[in-house]
């Protein structure tokens, strides 16, 4: 057992992570991909989103004073 690396992990731990940074990769390529999508096609990306205009506040009936 000399050959073995006393400071790896074990192999169900290593193949978990490993499972996990290739999902990972896969998501920010996919998004990738998306984001060179809309770009070619003219459409609003995710850090294009409009933001919704300065919210009206509805006036208090109450007047001041009032408790």
């Amino acid at each position: 057992m000399s050959s073995k690396d006393p400071d790896a992990l074990p192999q169900g731990l290593a193949n978990t992570l490993r499972a996990g940074q290739d999902a990972q990769r896969r998501r920010a390529q996919a998004h990738l991909s998306l984001e060179i999508y809309r770009a070619a096609n003219n459409r609003p990306g995710s850090g294009d989103r409009q933001r919704p205009g300065p919210s009206v506040q509805a006036k208090s009936s109450r007047a001041p004073g009032d408790s």
